[in-house]
């Protein structure tokens, strides 16, 4: 009688341990009705919304510089309407509308290819983060030694600040007009539409 007894406490001692070892996994789930049901996972916060529309030397979100009408057209998701006909014209400059450029963005058009984008929004920015808005200083700052200033046609006090690419390319250029202290709009380009003061007046 003793040694059945023995024997009982000895497996009940061996149960304790292998629960100890192996603990319970912690549950998944709500129990309902004594079942495990599955809890979906919370969904997960959305990242801030990137535009992708940031200015660059040779453009600006799909937008390439150099591209034909048809080629920008079909990047803008097939909206981009001109109020240009015919076959391209080496003069025929034009300020084409698309529902799908951002607000404050605007692309020209000259002789049949998209050779400049102009924004006068803060909320759109340079590659580099420069925006409308911002101090000459700044501007002097993200493209230090490659800014050169030219007085502005109208605004009395108001400058050009030319940034030529880092590398040796001639044939671009991004363009910051200012009052004098900020930034006014900006535009980047190819040479010398990018130069235009007027634009395709």
């Amino acid at each position: 009688m003793s040694s059945l007894l023995m024997v009982a406490a000895l497996a009940a001692c061996g149960s304790g341990d292998a629960d100890r070892e192996a603990p319970e996994a912690p549950s998944t789930g709500a129990e309902q009705g004594g079942a495990a049901v599955a809890v979906p996972a919370a969904p997960a916060t959305p990242a801030v919304a990137d535009t992708g529309w940031s200015l660059r030397m040779d453009g600006a979100g799909p937008l390439r510089i150099g591209m034909t009408k048809d080629e920008a057209r079909a990047a803008l998701g097939g909206d981009l309407t001109t109020g240009l006909a015919g076959p391209p014209d080496p003069t025929a400059c034009d300020y084409p509308k698309s529902a799908a450029l951002p607000a404050g963005l605007k692309v020209m058009m000259e002789g049949g290819r998209l050779v400049r984008v102009d924004i006068d929004s803060a909320a759109l920015a340079t590659a580099e983060g420069a925006r409308v808005g911002d101090p000459e200083s700044r501007i002097q700052q993200l493209y230090a030694g490659r800014v050169t200033e030219g007085p502005h046609k109208y605004v009395q006090t108001g400058k050009y600040l030319t940034v030529r690419p880092a590398n040796a390319d001639t044939t671009r250029a991004l363009v910051f007009e200012t009052d004098g202290g900020k930034v006014t709009r900006m535009r980047a380009g190819q040479r010398p539409q990018v130069e235009y003061v007027e634009g395709c007046s």
